[in-house]
């Protein structure tokens, strides 16, 4: 089962404090065949120096080094020299379970499928976890991940069908596609290889940790800063890539998700400070979607929705409880 190329591609940017642990699982996965790309993305800590060491005692392993330009063109420069006939993408500040690659790669060719999916956990800062496997795999066609990826509220897929990280993708399902820069660069993407693709396979196995950092891009630093605003244009993009005669039965959770989305982001992001500046780039569009969507909610979604304009305030009380 080993024959296939898997190419590994890690941007690195200043996690030196956690980096040895994450270089570590990928060295250590069951699955060998990997082509292991480390993309440091100038940094300025001793994070190119662990690199080095890890190219030194394991051939599999490749330093490139590039000025800093963020996660999503680091990502790309690792696409550009990537070898293996599948990619999949792991953060320089996140670990994996030994068997990740192996997993992934077995599902996928079990099921004839172009993307495989696994479960993740989040990791809190100092922590470590263990997750769990699972003896599953679920065929999902297009209309089911576009699905997982419109669910909101407790108990929501979209997060788990958005990620990179927990996902082993055919390089020709990913051949030519670029991520954007700045925030959100996943929730762009999807969209493309989803289209391109036909079958995926998931297992709910916890294969992935995901650690969370206050310094980070989606951490409590920059919890209200409004360029989180790019994962609703993402969104936007959806209801335009996804409106042919293909995906009627689907569009209407789409149409859903983008107000979900937008008052969620509206909500997570508002502060004293950033108040009406956020209200001027929301409102507008949320109104001429509530105008041209209306005829496909029901009549309590788009009350909800209008107490949303009137007052953000009392709709989290009401539906945030």
């Amino acid at each position: 089962m080993e024959e296939a190329l898997i190419s590994v591609i890690i941007p690195v940017y200043n996690t030196e404090m956690y980096l040895r642990e994450c270089l570590e699982t990928v060295r250590c996965q069951t699955y060998r065949n990997l082509d292991i790309l480390m993309i440091d993305d100038g940094s300025t800590d001793g994070s190119a120096q662990i690199c080095i060491e890890y190219c030194d005692k394991d051939p599999r392993f490749h330093l490139i080094q590039k000025k800093n330009q963020g996660l999503g063109e680091a990502r790309n420069t690792g696409l550009d020299h990537a070898q293996g006939e599948y990619y999949c993408f792991v953060d320089s500040d996140d670990y994996l379970h030994p068997r990740y690659v192996e997993i992934l790669f077995h599902n996928l060719k079990e099921h004839n499928a172009d993307i495989s999916l696994c479960g993740w956990l989040t990791v809190y800062e100092g922590g470590h976890t263990d997750g769990r496997v699972h003896d599953d795999a679920e065929v999902w066609g297009r209309k089911e991940m576009i699905r997982a990826l419109c669910t909101s509220g407790p108990g929501n897929k979209s997060e788990y069908a958005v990620l990179s990280c927990n996902k082993l993708i055919r390089a020709e399902v990913f051949r030519g596609l670029r991520f954007q820069s700045g925030f959100h660069e996943d929730e762009f993407i999807v969209t493309d290889y989803i289209l391109r693709a036909q079958r995926f396979v998931c297992t709910h196995s916890e294969l992935y940790y995901y650690r969370q950092r206050s310094e980070s891009i989606m951490g409590q630093a920059n919890s209200h800063n409004l360029a989180h605003l790019s994962a609703l244009n993402a969104v936007k993009r959806r209801l335009r890539v996804f409106k042919g005669r293909e995906y009627r039965e689907v569009y209407p959770e789409i149409v859903k998700s983008y107000f979900e989305n937008a008052t969620i982001q509206y909500l997570l992001l508002k502060d004293r400070k950033n108040k009406w500046k956020l209200t001027a780039k929301v409102y507008p569009q949320f109104m001429l979607a509530l105008i041209r969507y209306f005829y496909m909610l029901d009549r309590g979604r788009f009350r909800r929705y209008v107490r949303f304009l009137i007052s953000p305030d009392r709709y989290r009380k009401i539906y945030w409880k």
